[in-house]
């Protein structure tokens, strides 16, 4: 094994020193062999966070929350507002709202009946620099990101490039967790990630920091 080959593990983690990536990424653009090997650590980096499925809550903390949800709404002694009104007339549609919130979370099915299919496709693709894989099933596509958080104010956006027209396909900030994207991925395609102001953009504002080819 070469110099070169035994940086390439700890390329793929983003462990080098400066000096040592500069003169890897060098021969990187000479050496069709290395950047093949890359690839493949790459994508064995990005899948290893994901190598566990999702879970869907267990079905017991449906009853616990109903159980604090009720605690919270019985009836307790009225203090009187400054009308003369009982105040907790003025306060129990926020109770309400709170149960309501803490019931519907407890009710809606997890992530992982939604993100199953991508623990099985067979189909990955390392983004660029290590950033990440992108993963299709048919049409269905997501991305493993391996990203720091979006800076204050901005978000991740994904694009999914048909030809040469980038279309929306998602936002996040959370860089390490799946993303589904929004929109069908055909082969040929190419999904990209941009850094975008907070709601997201109609195009991209930014060049991409990493794409991948599908």
């Amino acid at each position: 094994m070469d110099r070169f080959e035994a940086l390439i593990p700890a390329y793929a983690l983003d462990a080098l020193a400066e000096h040592e990536r500069r003169e890897l990424e060098g021969h990187l653009h000479t050496c069709d062999r290395c950047r093949s090997e890359l690839r493949a650590y790459q994508e064995s980096a990005a899948s290893l966070a994901y190598a566990t499925p999702l879970a869907d809550p267990p079905a017991a903390l449906r009853e616990r929350i109903l159980h604090d949800a009720v605690a919270e709404l019985e009836p307790r002694a009225p203090r009187r507002g400054r009308l003369g009104r009982p105040r907790w007339i003025v306060v129990a549609p926020v109770i309400v709202a709170g149960a309501t919130a803490a019931i519907v979370i407890a009710v809606v099915p997890g992530q992982g009946s939604k993100t199953s299919w991508i623990h099985s496709a067979t189909n990955r693709v390392a983004l660029s620099s290590g950033k990440g894989v992108v993963v299709v099933s048919g049409s269905r596509g997501a991305l493993l990101p391996s990203l720091a958080d979006a800076p204050s104010g901005r978000t991740y956006e994904a694009w999914v490039v048909r030809g040469s027209t980038p279309i929306p396909a998602g936002t996040f900030r959370t860089g390490n967790r799946p993303v589904l994207l929004t929109v069908p991925v055909r082969r040929g395609d190419t999904v990209a990630v941009t850094v975008e102001p907070a709601a997201g953009s109609k195009a991209p504002t930014s060049t991409p920091i990493a794409t991948a080819r599908v």
